[in-house]
């Protein structure tokens, strides 16, 4: 090669209007910037990794939209108080129920665990409850499992029972809930002196991971009912 000739940059020169010829780059698109051809690597206009361009931030872990403070989330359901009576249509209706024990003192000793949240805990969650006591319009925040999959529920009191013979709360599902309802806790000491723990609950899916696997979640409600009627025995 003659060192003193330019080496060939695989541009040219094309005939055009103006004073002079229009530059042409490799690829054949026209030169920018006075001449300076786009060459292999660079980046054109409105590409993210242009000069210049404003890059977004990373998306959520796991690609989870992320949900308002746990104070600003809303209660993701119409029928708010319903398990006191009749369960609505278009639900899925759960009742349970389980002795616990026999005599007042047995009463009073599982209305404590459950009113301080320890039914949950006993269940195997993580409660991060705005309360330390269930009250109206307290909330919390259930986690079961670690990682990438660990399921996180966050609920509101929306129900206190309490009475002489008969302690309990319900929560209704808010923002971020994989489903959409409400559950009931209620003791009842019996004129028998048996102590008996019910859960009733109306639910249906609202994740759309919940909805395509709706058979094994419908187990996996099941299997956390018994562990939360088992929890205070």
């Amino acid at each position: 090669m003659d060192a003193t000739r330019p080496a060939d940059d695989g541009a040219h020169d094309e005939p055009g209007p103006g004073p002079g010829p229009r530059r042409r780059a490799a690829d054949g698109t026209p030169a920018e910037d006075g001449g300076r051809a786009r060459w292999t690597g660079e980046r054109p206009r409105g590409h993210p990794d242009a000069p210049g361009a404003t890059r977004r931030g990373p998306a959520p872990r796991g690609g989870r939209r992320r949900e308002p403070p746990l104070e600003q989330r809303r209660l993701t359901y119409p029928e708010v108080g319903a398990t006191a009576g009749a369960l609505p249509a278009g639900y899925d209706h759960l009742v349970r129920s389980r002795a616990v024990g026999a005599g007042e003192a047995a009463f009073r000793a599982a209305a404590e665990r459950l009113m301080g949240w320890e039914m949950h805990r006993s269940a195997g969650f993580e409660v991060r409850p705005t309360a330390a006591r269930a009250a109206l319009g307290a909330r919390v925040v259930l986690r079961l499992g670690r990682g990438p999959l660990r399921l996180e529920a966050p609920c509101e009191v929306v129900r206190v029972l309490d009475e002489p013979r008969r302690q309990g709360f319900a929560y209704g599902t808010l923002e971020g809930h994989p489903e959409r309802g409400e559950e009931l806790f209620c003791l009842d000491l019996r004129p028998d002196g048996t102590v008996v723990l019910s859960i009733t609950a109306f639910s249906r899916p609202a994740a759309w991971w919940a909805r395509a696997g709706a058979a094994p979640a419908r187990w996996a409600q099941e299997r956390v009912t018994q562990r939360y009627l088992r929890a205070l025995l």
